[in-house]
């Protein structure tokens, strides 16, 4: 069966999660989530365990010997739950089917490191899972540990069929509001100006990076914007991956994104399901 709370985590943990009332900052959760996470294994004397740059940390049981895991895979998994420090499972579920693009953030890095058949152990802080608000059963602000196994391949979305039924919408908003002299198509498939490439230091997928932006439907309603926000890169929607990492510290992109590189077949929050969005966003720092 779906199992659709991992979709709510996902609405609650991209890259959009943050409330700003409470200035809560990601990066300084996270980091406060894994100062927890390493004092555990300290008092249990835990090892050998990978530091992944989004903040999660990650060691593979078994590697598997099926197919690649990527984002647009539909899988069949199982996995096990509980808070870090606690031998009582929140859940335990052998079978459970979701696009890995749609898990909570922390669970969609780590499947890709095994294939199908394989094993994983995830420690995850609080941003890279259900955030500063929690849901009914797993409690906001808290690290967790999660037991995955790929189980099955189920079926792989095709990104490349996807991006190019979007592209012809995109291309018509790009001709109604002019845009044509001013925007690069990417290869890959999304579009963008650099407004100023910045003189800063550069940028790289696993910078962290604070910024200033504002999200946008092509109606021209706004969905999410932000000051000053500290995000780590590896954590965020493939193509603010992809698309960033072209300027340096100080740079601003406005970029065209078709649904794959940004929530996909299933939107997140107000963000309808195979929907391109608009990005403007400027870094004025990285580390």
């Amino acid at each position: 069966m779906k199992h659709f709370f991992w979709i709510v985590g996902l609405a609650m943990a991209t890259l959009f999660v943050a409330c700003n009332k409470n200035d809560y900052n990601e990066q300084d959760q996270i980091r406060i989530d894994n100062q927890k996470i390493e004092e555990y294994f300290t008092a249990k004397n835990i090892t050998g365990f990978t530091k992944d740059p989004a903040g999660f940390y990650y060691k593979v049981i078994e590697p598997g010997t099926g197919a690649t895991i990527i984002d647009s895979c539909e899988i069949n998994y199982g996995y096990r739950s509980t808070l870090v420090g606690s031998e009582t499972n929140i859940e335990k579920v052998d079978s459970a089917v979701n696009y890995v693009f749609t898990i909570i953030r922390g669970l969609r890095l780590s499947f890709p490191k095994v294939k199908i058949g394989g094993k994983i152990q995830v420690y995850v802080p609080s941003p890279l899972a259900f955030g500063q608000t929690g849901n009914a059963k797993y409690p906001g602000k808290t690290p967790l540990f999660f037991e995955l196994e790929a189980k099955k391949l189920v079926s792989s979305f095709n990104k490349e069929t996807q991006i190019a039924i979007e592209d012809v919408a995109i291309q018509k908003y790009i001709t109604d509001n002019k845009l044509t002299d001013s925007l690069t198509k990417d290869p890959k498939g999304y579009y963008y100006q650099i407004k100023d490439p910045g003189t800063g230091a550069a940028i790289s997928a696993t910078s962290t990076v604070t910024v200033n932006y504002t999200g946008k439907l092509f109606s021209g309603s706004t969905f999410d914007s932000g000051t000053g926000k500290e995000f780590g890169l590896s954590g965020l929607i493939e193509g603010w991956k992809l698309a960033i990492p072209k300027l340096k510290v100080g740079g601003e992109i406005y970029m065209i994104l078709p649904s794959p590189y940004a929530y996909g077949q299933y939107g997140a929050g107000s963000i309808p399901r195979n929907t391109p969005l608009i990005f403007t966003v400027k870094v004025t720092n990285a580390k």
